[in-house]
């Protein structure tokens, strides 16, 4: 139920986004449901993880600008790098861990989204 929740708020928060930043161009990813997804990504166990991991990724790859299965990949890649982060700081729960993998994955999904763009554009080549 918690899950379901988080989804349909996000999404929520997504579209609306969306819907606001539609005269400047669509396909803007918003930050804060990037935050909201790591933040989430935390707090859940894994397979809620990459239930959460697949829906963000394609509701993203839907409003988004890149080509469709580079934000799936991105998600199920750090829904993945969150559950090693967890089982590295499994004793510690404390709110600076928890912030400091936030913003861990926040820059890995800063630098996972242009080579996973160059990769997709570069396979294309080849089809």
């Amino acid at each position: 139920m918690k899950t379901i929740f988080f989804l349909i708020l996000i999404i929520s928060v997504a579209l609306v986004f969306d819907v606001l930043l539609a005269p400047f161009g669509s396909g803007i990813i918003p930050p804060l449901a990037i935050i909201a997804v790591c933040y989430w990504f935390w707090r859940f166990m894994f397979a809620q993880r990459l239930l959460l991991a697949l829906g963000m990724g394609l509701l993203f790859d839907i409003i988004g600008f890149l080509s469709m299965g580079v934000h799936l990949l991105i998600f199920i890649i750090m829904a993945c790098a969150c559950e090693l982060m967890k089982n590295f700081f499994s004793n510690n729960e404390s709110r600076a861990v928890i912030a400091l993998n936030i913003v861990t994955l926040m820059i890995m999904f800063q630098l996972l989204m242009p080579l996973v763009s160059f990769l997709n554009a570069f396979a294309a080549h080849f089809i």
